[in-house]
């Protein structure tokens, strides 16, 4: 059976009980002046589950949802975590405290990131092949490449 810990909200005595889990909802009595004890959180388990609130990072432009997930993030991108890794890098400023809240999560996921990487890379290796996109010069230097590749496509087929 776990042990709970109890606490009596009137003489304040503390106590650890070991009570069935299906009568963990049963009301527990102060052994000293039988007021209803309230079940306390057990700060053991406060180290070993540690809450983490989804937020965006600006640093990398992306949501981050845990501790694995933005590690795995910072690897894919080929990043490494310095610094304090429980606050980041944000200083405490007393004096403008709204600069140091992690920002609410914005839709973003890494595959969106490298999505647009992606395509930016696409684009930047046409516009080194073809010129400048839109002009006239690019639509013959695209025709031209396309018609070449469908002749050299039927010959082989």
């Amino acid at each position: 059976m776990p042990l709970y810990e109890f606490q009596c909200p009137m003489c304040g005595m503390a106590e650890d009980r070991t009570v069935m889990l299906a009568d963990l909802d049963k009301e527990q009595k102060c052994n000293d002046c039988s007021a209803p004890m309230e079940r306390q959180f057990p700060l053991e388990a406060a180290f070993g589950f540690q809450p983490y609130e989804a937020y965006y990072d600006e640093s990398l432009g992306i949501d981050i949802g845990g501790r694995r997930e933005k590690k795995q993030t910072l690897a894919a991108m080929g990043y490494e975590e310095t610094g304090d890794r429980v606050k980041g890098a944000r200083n405490f400023d007393k004096h403008a405290p709204h600069h140091v809240k992690p920002l609410p999560p914005r839709g973003v996921t890494l595959s969106d990131v490298q999505r647009a990487t992606a395509q930016a890379r696409k684009d930047k290796d046409e516009q080194r092949l073809y010129g400048e996109k839109g002009t006239k010069a690019y639509r013959q230097r695209r025709r031209m490449d396309k018609s070449k590749m469908v002749h050299v496509n039927t010959r082989v087929g």
